[in-house]
């Protein structure tokens, strides 16, 4: 029998102090199983995990059908699921989650962790089934942070500094298609915010300072009750350092061969 691995971490507040490698196969889809990773893609989602921790990873593969979406990170940032969602294939196998374009959401309430300075990536799989107007992950909204989504046949990755009624807000887009998975990624590294589609650099524009801190939840599929988003998505990652091109790539290969 193949021995999947994985690994675990011992964090403080968001910085990684310890990693620990657990080679048991067991254990290890003990570990998979309850943080919301199938059995058949814990080796896959290690792989990703591997990049430095991610500050937040949901997976939707176990429990897809309940209440909870698990945090595989190790950060315990689990989210509650409502309205109109439901579980469905995944990108390469697994299950992800499908949002109904009203009000389907899975929201995560507020926390320090997810509350990034100078830079940060946002990274999902996903098959939208409309590109008119849909959030994929957003902490926005009085006071705006960041958030990805799609927009007029676009994919759309903002942030926002400090400043105005509800921030300075800076833009990324590029054409995305329906009916199809893909991958997509924001990365804002300080001085550039930067767009990724299926693992190539689709889009960038410059963009410096601290990010504005804001109150309000992470929300999956929503923002955090309008703009829905209408389709599947699977695979989202949370990272409060800029990801390199290369890591970028490894987080691809969750959604496409």
């Amino acid at each position: 029998m193949k021995t999947n691995s994985i690994f675990t971490a011992l964090l403080i507040g968001t910085g990684l102090v310890a990693t620990a490698c657990i080679a048991d196969p067991g254990v290890a889809d003990d570990v998979g199983e309850e943080y919301g990773i199938e059995e058949g893609r814990v080796g896959e989602a290690e792989e990703a995990l591997q990049i430095a921790w991610p500050v937040a990873a949901w997976h939707f593969d176990v429990n897809c059908s309940g209440a909870t979406a698990f945090d595989s990170s190790g950060n315990d940032l689990h989210g509650v699921r409502s309205g109109g969602v439901n579980c469905a294939a995944g990108a390469k196998g697994g299950k992800s989650l499908e949002f109904n374009g009203t009000n389907g959401k899975v929201e995560i309430p507020d926390q320090a962790a997810l509350d990034f300075t100078t830079a940060m990536t946002v990274s999902a799989c996903v098959k939208p089934q409309s590109l008119a107007s849909g959030t994929i992950l957003s902490k926005w909204y009085a006071l705006d942070s960041y958030q990805l989504g799609v927009s007029s046949g676009n994919v759309l990755f903002s942030v926002a500094f400090p400043g105005g009624q509800w921030g300075v807000t800076k833009d990324v887009t590029a054409p995305a298609a329906t009916g199809v998975w893909q991958h997509v990624a924001g990365v804002y590294d300080g001085a550039n915010l930067l767009l990724y589609r299926n693992g190539a650099l689709v889009a960038s524009t410059p963009a410096s300072g601290t990010l504005q801190q804001s109150s309000r939840p992470v929300v999956i599929g929503n923002h955090p009750s309008w703009s829905a988003f209408n389709g599947n998505i699977d695979h989202v990652y949370l990272y409060n350092r800029a990801l390199t091109a290369a890591e970028i790539g490894t987080l691809k290969a969750e959604c496409l061969n």
